[in-house]
């Protein structure tokens, strides 16, 4: 069993006594606190304790939480919820890393993951099945793709798939499962689709604040060289 934090806010212009309902993942999440008073301004911290069974088969299980005006009913907002469930025995590692330049794409784009396997096990060569898939977070898949691989000790490699027109916006993730006769194991990591304008928005700023970094360290080495030149005359 293991747990983790959710942070609240309110961020609106009157008090609140909110009330917070877990959906899809309710057999599984706990939250320490599920009614809470935030004055305006205020957050507060949760526990969300994680309850697996040992039995549960491996996979990436997806749910909302579910935040509500409790004098009014009114929807105010949902955090999402990815519960990674790992076999009990680690025969292989799976790391997942959607690239930086995929965490927001646009509909009709690629999405690159970095993909790390590590062989735990025996160490000689294993031929395992492959199956990789962009999910949305209520599991509708809208692209995958199938092989198969040898691994000794460990693998990288990129993986490229496709988010179609027809996508939402919203929330994603890029799923990956690996299998080997019996023994699954499986690995994921998010990323969000948004209108081109605001993923190009997105993209601008990485590279602008790379250039930035670049720009600073060129004006240091400059600095010290021009130290280093005085100091000789």
């Amino acid at each position: 069993d293991k747990s983790f934090l959710l942070k609240i806010k309110n961020i609106g212009k009157k008090d609140l006594i909110m009330l917070l309902k877990i959906e899809g993942l309710s057999e599984y999440l706990r939250l320490n606190e599920d009614i809470i008073d935030l004055k305006v301004g205020k957050s507060k911290t949760l526990t969300i304790n994680a309850e697996v069974p040992k039995n549960l088969t491996p996979e990436v299980y997806t749910g909302k939480i579910l935040i509500y005006d409790k004098d009014t009913n009114e929807f105010l907002g949902s955090a999402y919820v990815i519960l990674t469930v790992k076999p009990i025995i680690n025969l292989f590692s799976t790391n997942v890393q959607v690239q930086k330049s995929s965490l927001v794409s646009n509909r009709n784009s690629k999405v690159t993951a970095a993909i790390t396997i590590k062989n735990l096990g025996t160490q000689t060569d294993e031929e395992v099945s492959m199956y990789y898939a962009i999910r949305d977070l209520d599991g509708n898949v809208y692209d995958s793709q199938e092989d198969s691989i040898k691994i000794k000790d460990s693998a990288s490699f990129a993986k490229e798939l496709f988010i179609p027109d027809t996508a939402p916006l919203g929330n994603y993730v890029f799923f990956v499962r690996l299998t080997r006769d019996d023994y699954t194991t499986v690995g994921s990591n998010a990323f969000e689709v948004k209108r081109r304008f605001e993923a190009l928005l997105h993209l601008l700023y990485i590279n602008l604040f790379l250039i930035i970094i670049f720009l600073i360290i060129i004006a240091i080495i400059a600095g010290i060289l021009k130290y280093l030149s005085t100091r000789r005359k």
